[in-house]
């Protein structure tokens, strides 16, 4: 059935007066694209400027979700996207265009991690944005229109969608809601070519470890690591590398000095970012040689994409981009995760669906000598929960939906605009009678 532009504005004005909660209102435009299949027009989402907000939290991750958001719309809908960080550095050096990087600043002081919107500026202003993504919101947060708008004074709820962090939780009424399990939009997969060599100096095999020191235990979760991938490969290769983070020196050092290593690799060493070497055991009895090397990282995008492509079977990661990189270039590596204490409902989830029951308990989520036979296969899961198909069809209403606001500008002013406003004012006065209730209750 074709939907013409008459048939949306009489939809849009029944949406609104039906709604009984704000989120209903929220989705009054863009589920009429979504509900009538309504096709996305390359040439028309070309003139869009859509802005990403991104404060990230502790890492790279945060950046790498928005760097694959951007992406995605470039290359769904051709239009301008621009990405507005307090990370600029971050995001530069993973490789994004510094014409679409926005830099978000913090006034009151330095800090520059975990911050909401309202404590922001941004360093440039000439751009009007049609479409603005808040991606991802921290998990500390929940969705709140009025810190965009203390930023973004024109950001309304029909021009602003927030996206959650993997598998955050669902009665924060994300419009899209990312991650794995019953009601989730999907991972951020992405099409990997060009992975055929790994990055210079990385001759022997090798494989990685990319977790965060930060979380508890982590260099337990390292030490289990690396006693399964000894055992599993020390007869194979004679020279074997392990890719680890330069905080490896300080914290892991003192407990890889005992017979539990050299035994299987009789002479240790670990190579520093300068190239020189600290030698942990020797034997010059023995050829064969483990080193722990702590002068590859950190890596752009690409060339981590490639480190891990040209690893051996078994990876240990923390954090959801890393876990998507995984998947998105090597279905079959065997994934050992570092469970952080808010992300185990995701843990919990990559457990059950990719499958992998190694995940499921932090006693082996890092790596288990059980798991020296393991061999995945997760081709289905990565079918399963693409964010690209999953959502796809959510995405493209949102964007058409903007794309209408702003073609009918005139229409939406004379004639939804006190609709509109009177709807969300009935809905904020039912929800303080019902708190009221609640709260003599």
């Amino acid at each position: 059935m074709k939907i013409t532009k008459d048939d949306i504005k009489m939809l849009f004005k029944i949406n609104i007066k039906n709604s009984k909660k704000s989120i209903d209102i929220k989705k009054s435009l863009w589920k009429i694209f979504y509900d009538n299949k309504v096709k996305v027009n390359k040439k028309a989402t070309e003139s869009l400027n859509i802005l990403i907000l991104n404060a990230p939290c502790n890492g790279f991750g945060d950046l790498i979700f928005a760097m694959k958001l951007s992406n995605y719309i470039k290359h769904f809908y051709n239009s301008n996207v621009y990405t507005a960080t307090t990370y600029k550095d971050g995001l530069l050096n993973l490789g994004e265009n510094p014409a679409n990087v926005i830099e978000l600043k913090n006034n009151e002081n330095k800090k520059t991690q975990c911050l909401k919107f309202n404590k922001l500026i941004m360093s440039r202003n000439d751009i009007k944005f049609d479409l603005i993504f808040v991606a991802p919101l921290q998990m500390d947060f929940s969705p709140d229109l009025k810190d965009i708008k203390s930023l973004i004074p024109y950001a309304n709820i029909l021009n602003t969608f927030f996206f959650s962090e993997y598998n955050d939780s669902l009665s924060k009424n994300f419009t899209f809601n990312t991650g794995i399990g019953k009601d989730r939009d999907g991972l951020f997969l992405t099409n990997t070519t060009g992975l055929c060599k790994p990055p210079k100096g990385l001759k022997n095999p090798y494989s990685v470890i990319y977790i965060a020191q930060t979380i508890t235990d982590a260099d337990l979760c390292i030490l289990s690591f690396i006693e399964l991938v000894i055992r599993k490969y020390n007869k194979r290769y004679d020279n074997f590398d392990i890719v680890l983070p330069k905080w490896f020196i300080q914290e892991v050092l003192d407990q890889i000095i005992n017979d539990k290593f050299s035994k299987f690799y009789p002479n240790i060493r670990i190579k520093k970012n300068d190239g020189s070497y600290i030698h942990i055991s020797k034997n010059k009895l023995s050829k064969k040689i483990l080193t722990f090397r702590c002068d590859i990282f950190p890596l752009e995008n690409k060339l981590m994409m490639k480190l891990i492509k040209n690893s051996v079977k078994e990876i240990l990661v923390t954090g959801d981009q890393s876990v998507t990189d995984v998947l998105s270039c090597c279905p079959d590596k065997n994934i050992f995760y570092q469970i952080a204490g808010w992300k185990r409902d995701f843990a919990t989830n990559l457990s059950k669906l990719l499958p992998n029951v190694y995940i499921k308990s932090v006693k082996t989520s890092c790596g288990t000598l059980k798991a020296l036979r393991y061999n995945s296969n997760y081709n289905k899961f990565i079918k399963n929960w693409d964010f690209r198909k999953n959502a796809r069809d959510k995405l493209n209403s949102v964007v058409l939906s903007v794309l209408f606001l702003r073609d009918n500008n005139t229409f939406f002013i004379n004639e939804i605009h006190d609709i509109y406003k009177k709807q969300l004012i009935t809905i904020k006065k039912k929800n303080r009678k019902r708190s009221k209730k609640k709260h003599k209750k």
